[in-house]
């Protein structure tokens, strides 16, 4: 199918309904951040620009409302690898945090792994799924759980999660809430994911492919199913 020279994304967001809030230490906690990141001499000036423009901090301060504690210094041997990044992380990460929560966190990230290792093989074999199909794996390789766990490690309550997380009604909002997120993350990364040859695992070509659409008429009914 020829692909068009040029395309209209449409504007899903113009009918969200509720305001951003963001931590009132946001300034300071992304300043912080930045520096422990950074001071690791690991990338590259346009590695950093990219960091700088992917808007993480601000992700973090809508849904963190308290000053994060003070970190401990991690041994200067293990500093200048990958891997120190990661310890760091959980040290920080976990300081403070309910076991419980802790262990969340685990699950949806296995969850996470397992679902990407499917997602690789789908592109190996350039398989395209499904819609249905294609939720059922995009739920788990948005990492939306995992980031649905590391909220709970901010929060001052205890909550079982077989009486109110993993209730009925309470994981039919989590699925909404990661659908919600998927259709928009799709539509928005399509251009440079089909510009690249790498969009077997997004729902504007999931749609073009079980619907035999053109890709206008797609992003038509994408805009429908968001709405």
């Amino acid at each position: 199918m020829e692909r068009p020279s040029e395309f209209y994304i449409p504007n899903i967001m113009t009918s969200w309904p509720w305001p951003q809030i963001l931590s009132p230490h946001s300034q300071e906690t992304w300043a912080a951040s930045r520096a422990w990141f950074l001071d690791f001499k690991l990338f590259t000036p346009r590695e950093i620009e990219v960091y700088d423009a992917s808007h993480i901090a601000k992700s973090a301060s809508l849904h963190t409302k308290k000053k994060p504690k003070k970190p401990n210094e991690a041994p200067t041997s293990r500093r200048a690898n990958y891997s120190e990044i990661v310890w760091q992380f959980r040290e920080r990460a976990t300081r403070g945090a309910n076991p419980r929560y802790q262990q969340r966190f685990i699950d949806t990230f296995q969850e996470y792994t397992d679902t990407v290792i499917q997602q690789a093989g789908d592109r190996q074999s350039n398989h395209l799924r499904t819609v249905d199909e294609y939720f059922a794996v995009r739920r788990g390789t948005s990492g939306v759980k995992s980031s649905l766990a590391l909220i709970l490690f901010d929060s001052d309550f205890d909550i079982s999660p077989d009486q109110v997380l993993d209730h009925l009604v309470v994981l039919e909002l989590e699925i909404c809430a990661t659908d919600s997120i998927i259709t928009v993350n799709d539509i928005i990364s399509y251009n440079r994911q089909q510009a690249r040859g790498d969009d077997t695992h997004n729902l504007v070509t999931i749609i073009m492919h079980q619907y035999r659409m053109g890709l206008r008429d797609a992003l038509q009914f994408y805009t429908f199913m968001k709405a």
